[in-house]
């Protein structure tokens, strides 16, 4: 029987050319489109490679998988089940697909509250014309941005926030690695060091055992009176609680959210009622072309695979990114 390249996905996204191409590129395997659970069983003995997006334990399930080509960026699902870091397959990510969205997202966050934006808005909804005062605005230019994770969507915020005259600061767990775009690299041990003189933190960091909670109670207590907190890796690298209570002590002027501990955010969560707290639903890494670019990974990592060579975005699945 032939080997079968499952791409786990609804039927109604793929276009026939992208069929053809992702086919073409895997001359000897069945080409397989559809991501119903009875899809997968039919097909479960011959799946030797996945694209796509799949439970963990159908993945974990298939005997012949020998790499997978997951559809996000985030392999935070491997905390869950540590019996996928023992199967032989090889995990692929789409980190990067998004990244540059992600960025213009957190700088849209940023000059939101430094040019009070919402409060523009909530203006014009109400007809209000009011005086302000110089003191409710802030520059960029001068202050000290630090962002947790130096992957591709730090790497991307660091080179947008340089452009508006912003220091950057990275913190990665690998600190003597350079790092385009950041003035200043630190560890991870060094982050309550370095939150203390940042004026605005951001958080892109991926979950994993050592990330889980980063951001909690003495990530907030260390940071400078007045910053502000934008998180857009993974929601439970954030203490929900701890951060309710440093915007609500006056620790932190203010907090941007795309992800969070639990999606969705639920009706009860304190954030929703707060003032000075933006909230945005997972989709910081939305725009048209995502599908086109994640085909384009896909076909990239395809020849790639076929001739030998090293896969794009591989994930070390023991550290879980």
């Amino acid at each position: 029987m032939r080997p079968v390249l499952l791409w786990a996905i609804d039927p109604a996204a793929v276009g026939e050319a992208d069929r053809r191409r992702v086919a073409a590129l895997m001359p000897g395997h069945d080409l397989v489109v559809g991501r119903e659970p009875g899809i997968a069983a039919e097909v479960a003995d011959r799946v030797d490679v996945l694209a796509g997006w799949l439970a963990p334990e159908v993945v974990i399930g298939l005997p012949r998988l020998r790499w997978y080509q997951q559809w996000i960026a985030g392999a935070d699902w491997l905390l869950a089940h540590p019996e996928a870091v023992e199967r032989p397959f090889v995990l692929t990510s789409a980190s990067g697909v998004s990244a540059h969205v992600v960025a213009d997202q957190v700088m849209g966050f940023i000059l939101a509250f430094t040019r009070r934006l919402p409060e523009a808005w909530a203006r014009k909804r109400d007809r209000r014309w009011e005086g302000f005062s110089l003191e409710d605005f802030a520059e960029l230019e001068g202050k000290t941005l630090l962002v947790a994770g130096v992957g591709a969507i730090g790497g991307r915020v660091a080179r947008r926030a340089g452009g508006f005259g912003l220091r950057t600061i990275g913190v990665r767990r690998h600190a003597e690695r350079p790092a385009e775009g950041f003035d200043v690299v630190g560890g991870a041990a060094d982050l309550l060091h370095l939150v203390a003189g940042a004026d605005v933190i951001v958080s892109a960091l991926p979950c994993t055992r050592e990330t889980a909670h980063m951001f909690g109670r003495a990530a907030f207590a260390a940071a400078r009176r007045g910053a502000l907190f934008v998180s857009v890796g993974r929601g439970k690298v954030v203490d929900e609680a701890a951060l309710v209570a440093a915007l609500t002590d006056g620790r932190l002027a203010g907090a941007a959210l795309d992800v969070y501990e639990e999606e969705p955010l639920p009706a009860a969560s304190p954030l929703w009622d707060l003032p000075g707290v933006i909230l945005t639903q997972h989709w910081g890494a939305a725009f048209p072309g995502r599908f086109a670019r994640t085909v384009e990974l896909l076909c990239e990592n395809l020849t790639r695979d076929a001739a030998g060579r090293p896969l794009r975005n591989l994930v070390d699945k023991a550290a879980g990114y």
